[in-house]
């Protein structure tokens, strides 16, 4: 209740409608939810498809002069203001590093960011089987633990209908590791190896129980269990196997050895990086965008 009340605060304070709602209630607003005792209601809570918003984002950007270029692999930086690509050097006035998984790397490449590494986890979802008894009108998330970045498996009512659920958090031996060992790598298999080990003895935040309580949801009994917790009447082959997997980027500071759970952008020479975009990353990609041109030290 304590972590209920602390989201209820921060959402007061951000101007965002949330109101704390009983049991009773709860089952007005999602009637196959459940609480022990009380419940978060955010009104403002929207799905939307991240492809056509990313596509009339594209558009808009074209229409004012952007030029993009795909399939245009990063191979380095031999001098400030110039980097390599596969399709030729590129020379640039200020260089931003959105890249996720690889941005530690090209911050590092750039001198920036060196106590930093990435590791990546891949979230595998579910389906919920349209015919299951379980109602989802929109969003059933969990009551996080907020020393930890990992939301935990909730269910989100898709644009199109469907009802997804997840997500699981497995520690990857590749940075592209979408499915099985295909992208897996020596190097990032190691680095993977070496920060869990530091970050279970360390144990800062509760790690290890994190740990546990992620392994648990390899399996398709340990998945259900933790899903069956938030909604009444899910049945195990409700559950569906999901059609795509995401992989997140996730910070490691590897001087505390610890799990960076904030935004962190910082500033080399005519470059501004991106090194951690947590979730509400892309709810809040708008004003976050404007955040990290404001940081921008143009000329520097």
């Amino acid at each position: 209740l304590a972590s209920l009340n602390e989201l209820y605060t921060r959402a007061q304070a951000n101007g965002v409608r949330a109101s704390m709602i009983d049991g009773q209630i709860l089952r007005e607003v999602e009637p196959c939810a459940k609480t022990v005792g009380m419940a978060l209601y955010v009104e403002d809570t929207a799905v939307v498809n991240p492809q056509m918003v990313m596509d009339s984002l594209a558009a808009d950007a074209v229409q004012e002069g952007v030029e993009f270029e795909f399939d245009c692999a990063w191979q380095g930086s031999t001098k400030v203001g110039v980097v390599n690509t596969s399709r030729g050097q590129i020379a640039y006035g200020h260089l931003v590093n959105c890249t996720g998984l690889f941005a530690d790397r090209i911050a590092q490449a750039l001198g920036v960011g060196s106590q930093y590494r990435i590791l990546p986890f891949r979230g595998q979802y579910c389906l919920l089987r349209p015919q299951s008894q379980v109602q989802v009108r929109g969003n059933i998330y969990p009551v996080p633990d907020l020393r930890n970045p990992f939301l935990g498996i909730h269910f989100t009512r898709r644009p199109d209908g469907e009802v997804t659920v997840g997500p699981s958090a497995l520690p990857l031996l590749g940075r592209e590791q979408y499915r099985g060992l295909n992208g897996a790598s020596v190097r990032d298999g190691i680095n993977m190896l070496r920060y869990l080990l530091r970050l279970f003895g360390n144990n800062l935040d509760h790690f290890r129980s994190m740990a546990w309580k992620e392994l648990m949801k390899m399996s398709h009994v340990g998945f259900y269990r933790e899903a069956a917790g938030l909604v009444v009447g899910l049945e195990k082959h409700d559950l569906l196997p999901g059609k795509q997997a995401g992989i997140r980027a996730q910070l490691v500071n590897t001087g505390t050895a610890e799990l960076i759970n904030d935004f962190v952008v910082e500033s080399g020479p005519r470059s501004t990086h991106v090194l951690n975009a947590i979730s509400p990353a892309f709810t809040s990609a708008l004003p976050f965008a404007e955040y990290v041109v404001d940081t921008m030290k143009i000329g520097e």
